[in-house]
């Protein structure tokens, strides 16, 4: 069959290369270098082969095809160069996501690239899925969550069954009884402003 490749098989190739400068004085060095180009050169003819018809070149063999095919090389890289790609990741997402601050960005680098015992790996590696753009989101709400409690806490004082604050309308001065930190936030269900810990005097 013949088309723009005309391929054949290496092994007869290389056997053709052998016989041709056996009668002239070449150094095995040269010959060894001619026939690793030669074998490399093939190999990328029936990649582009494959490449564009979807299908090994009938007269190739295929056995021959797949052990001599290149192998790819992986790169390894190493703890910091991942730690660096992910802090660019992290920056990058960033911009996607409202309201979340430079500092809040830092505290979520510094906790994901927490090494594990051995130093090999990342607390974010060791993740099953790490989606950035949704763990931020978490982050900078855990994060308001995390400050409205706190404020809580600090201003209001707990009820003595443990299930609501006691708070004041800040206008009105009404007495209530928010359940959590989340209706603290939303304010007075009389005025709808901000509790105060203290009734209006």
């Amino acid at each position: 069959m013949k088309d723009k490749f005309n391929l054949i098989a290496i092994d007869d190739a290389i056997t053709y290369v052998k016989e041709s400068t056996d009668k002239k004085n070449y150094s095995p060095i040269y010959l060894k270098l001619l026939l690793k180009k030669l074998e490399d050169m093939m190999i990328d003819v029936s990649a582009n082969y494959v490449i564009e018809n979807s299908k090994l070149h009938p007269d190739i063999n295929k056995t021959n095809y797949f052990k001599y095919k290149k192998p790819v090389k992986k790169i390894i890289k190493t703890i910091q160069d991942r730690k660096t790609d992910f802090k660019n990741d992290c920056l990058a997402a960033s911009w996607g996501v409202k309201d979340i601050s430079p500092k809040q960005v830092d505290n979520f680098f510094d906790y994901w690239t927490e090494k594990n015992k051995s130093g090999l790996k990342m607390r974010f590696e060791m993740q099953k899925t790490f989606e950035i753009t949704r763990r931020l989101v978490k982050w900078r709400d855990n994060n308001k969550e995390w400050s409205v409690k706190k404020k809580a806490k600090e201003m209001f004082k707990l009820m003595k069954s443990g299930l609501g604050y006691i708070a004041y309308c800040s206008r009105c001065g009404k007495k209530e009884m928010p359940s959590d930190s989340w209706a603290l936030k939303r304010g007075s269900s009389c005025c709808a402003v901000e509790y105060t810990p203290t009734p209006k005097q």
